[in-house]
């Protein structure tokens, strides 16, 4: 009752609503269905994305077309979904340009094999190593993992399956 009453009101008085968790399938993920009762047409959830898989995009048409996106409630994913998705499309509404993530682009070494299993797109958090032009994964790459993401200066895009070997050059994000 709060969640709709809350969303209800932000609905009617915002050009963009930003929502962290609550969009995914759990026990307590009221988001999605919560919005879809006050007219929010969801125009896609779940991303091929990893991590980042439960997010979600809609709109409510009213005077004003307001603008829902729905970041998933694991802060590693709720923080590659704003860079992937909310921080650009913040950027294009205001009128910057926009290429890719809103992150300059540096280009480094692998500092060790890196592999993607998955089949879908990882963004891996990586860490300088001092002095070096060298990139190495920061901690553990799970979605819940906050300190591999707090030791990050560096997301590195590697498609489904790709493998990078130490020593490769890479192109990463600086975050």
């Amino acid at each position: 009752v709060e969640l709709r009453r809350t969303l209800g009101e932000v609905l009617e008085t915002h050009d963009m609503v930003v929502i962290a968790g609550g969009v995914s399938v759990g026990e307590r993920d009221f988001v999605k269905e919560t919005l879809a009762s006050l007219g929010v047409v969801s125009d896609f959830w779940r991303v091929r994305v990893k991590p980042g898989k439960p997010f979600l995009f809609g709109h409510r048409k009213g005077e004003e077309t307001t603008y829902v996106f729905g970041l998933p409630g694991n802060p590693v994913s709720a923080f590659v979904t704003w860079h992937l998705f909310v921080g650009p499309a913040m950027a294009r509404w205001s009128g910057r340009a926009v290429e890719g993530l809103d992150l300059s682009q540096i280009q480094a070494i692998a500092g060790c094999r890196i592999e993607n299993p998955s089949d879908r797109p990882h963004y891996v958090r990586m860490r300088h190593e001092p002095g070096t032009g060298v990139l190495i994964p920061a901690g553990l790459q799970r979605s819940d993992a906050l300190f591999g993401l707090s030791q990050s200066q560096a997301l590195v895009r590697l498609a489904a399956g790709q493998v990078v070997e130490e020593g490769e050059v890479l192109f990463a994000w600086r975050i």
